[in-house]
């Protein structure tokens, strides 16, 4: 009998480490490294649900079990993309290792800041491994052009063939300059991906009456003082424009400008939140905050920025909080 059983659990494990790669894939379809970074934000909301699973099996299950299902999803993926190389595996894999690391929350104790990096750790090795090649090198005129067909081919259900052509080109100027800080755009997916994963597991633990973590608020977001040292060397390299190493600084400075801005962002939220001006007036400033967010997003980085010195949240921080990060209200040993 207990054969029996240990036969019909390691039957399940398989089964749902080839279900959750079939899955992915199917979904996620054969990408691209160029097609991947371009598509980022679609692609957000097919990883969470995928990284919670793993959370969830990695609490539940243990590690054995957990790696088991890893490998069967890896290859399951695999083995629907043949026979090219796709990215679709890897992606996968990413996700898995994200949840297993959201999943055992003894791993990384202090900060909740702390703690989203640690969880974010896949996702900045995908970007080092295919984000610095493509700042490097730039993508092939091939693959540029399969970009520009197929896009091409969206517009002109929509427009006019003059209309269209003129349309592809401003898409191709911006998807070339989207290749030029891939480093930088895969880096703040990673972070981005790490921390919406953090909410949704949360909730499905709720469901599950499971214990979870405790989650600050996005209003006490702040970086860590010295990290502002970081922002200033990028961009001293990229006022020199030193061609050498200008792709790297130029990424250097916009993953700075992106952890600043949300900075800022966290404090224009605190401050809305603790104005009595009703909440049309609230929608109406978030309304015309997004429609002018090419403006206001390079606002947010400079109050990001300000912040690091000049505490813009006095009520929320002391100054002994500035080496922190994080205040210590987001402890991740703290449970919900």
């Amino acid at each position: 009998m207990a054969a029996q059983a240990r036969t019909l659990y390691q039957i399940l494990f398989w089964g749902s480490g080839i279900g959750l790669g079939a899955a992915f894939t199917f979904v996620i379809g054969d990408i691209s490294s160029p097609h991947y970074l371009l598509e980022l934000m679609s692609t957000i909301l097919v990883e969470v649900p995928f990284v919670a699973a793993y959370a969830l099996l990695a609490r539940k299950s243990g590690w054995a079990c957990t790696l088991f299902c890893i490998v069967t999803g890896v290859l399951a993926s695999y083995a629907m993309t043949l026979p090219g190389f796709s990215l679709t595996p890897v992606i996968f894999l990413k996700a898995a290792v994200t949840g297993v690391i959201l999943g055992n929350m003894t791993w990384c104790a202090g900060s909740f800041l702390r703690r989203l990096f640690v969880v974010s750790a896949p996702g900045i090795v995908f970007a080092c491994i295919f984000g610095i090649p493509i700042i490097l090198h730039g993508v092939l005129p091939r693959v540029l052009e399969e970009i520009r067909t197929d896009s091409l081919d969206v517009y002109r259900m929509f427009m006019s063939e003059d209309d269209a052509l003129n349309a592809i080109e401003n898409a191709m100027y911006f998807f070339q300059g989207v290749f030029r800080v891939g480093f930088a755009v895969y880096i703040l997916y990673a972070v981005m991906l790490s921390w919406f994963s953090f909410y949704f597991t949360g909730w499905l633990m709720g469901i599950l009456r499971e214990t979870g973590e405790y989650l600050p608020p996005l209003y006490t977001f702040k970086m860590p003082f010295h990290t502002i040292w970081v922002l200033l060397f990028g961009a001293g390299l990229w006022v020199g424009e030193l061609k050498p190493v200008y792709p790297v600084t130029l990424n250097i400075l916009a993953v700075m400008a992106g952890f600043y801005g949300l900075q800022g962002l966290a404090i224009v939220i605190y401050h809305m939140n603790r104005l009595s001006i009703g909440r049309l007036p609230k929608i109406l400033f978030w309304v015309i905050f997004f429609l002018t967010i090419i403006v206001t997003g390079v606002v947010l980085v400079f109050i990001g920025i300000f912040d690091n010195w000049f505490n813009l949240r006095p009520a929320m921080y002391h100054k002994s909080d500035k080496e922190k990060g994080m205040s210590d209200e987001s402890n991740s040993e703290r449970r919900c």
